[in-house]
């Protein structure tokens, strides 16, 4: 399936033309999940363990619909969009813990991540889509993004702002951080 994603001669009219579908589309998230869903189904069939509750719905009395069909109506893990939906708001989790745990980072108490996760929360409307729109993009790439920063935050502790390099007893590297967020924050307002 890779191979023909990756050399891919039929999304696209044009005689002869073969693209690179998982660079030009960028699907590699939905294809890490068809991987992971495709595994998570083949160990539950192993282990036979249920992975949908199906049950019928039958039409009421005033409904239109013919009285004679039944309609199968089936969740859980096993049906692609629960699954699918289940690894947005899991990644939606782990943003909320990896802010925290920034928060933590830089003011060093368990106060701060907490006002972190509180100011989330109060500006959840812009800060995400994953309520509205969980089929964005940015959705799989904001935890990584986090993460990224705070690890970043971490390094430059360590090496930069070291007890050796460090000359008086103030955290320069909060002052750091506000700067750069100032500034990549007024660079992807312009930019977007």
């Amino acid at each position: 399936g890779l191979r023909d994603l990756a050399a891919d001669n039929i999304t696209e009219y044009n005689e002869g033309l073969t693209i690179n579908s998982l660079r030009r589309f960028h699907i590699m998230p939905e294809v890490i999940m068809a991987f992971l869903y495709r595994n998570f189904m083949l160990l539950s069939a192993y282990f036979n363990i249920p992975t949908v509750n199906c049950y019928y719905v039958e039409p009421d009395e005033n409904s239109t619909v013919d009285d004679s069909k039944v309609f199968v109506n089936c969740e859980g893990l096993g049906e692609p969009i629960f699954f699918y939906l289940a690894i947005v708001w899991s990644l939606s989790a782990i943003t909320i813990f990896l802010l925290y745990m920034y928060g933590y980072f830089l003011h060093r108490s368990f106060f701060a991540g907490f006002a972190t996760i509180v100011y989330y929360f109060c500006s959840h409307e812009t800060a995400t889509n994953v309520h509205r729109a969980p089929m964005m993009r940015h959705n799989f790439a904001i935890p990584f993004i986090i993460w990224l920063t705070f690890y970043l935050n971490i390094y430059v502790e360590r090496h930069v702002f070291s007890k050796d390099n460090r000359k008086d007893g103030t955290h320069h590297r909060n002052y750091a951080m506000i700067v750069s967020i100032v500034i990549f924050s007024t660079i992807s307002n312009v930019f977007w």
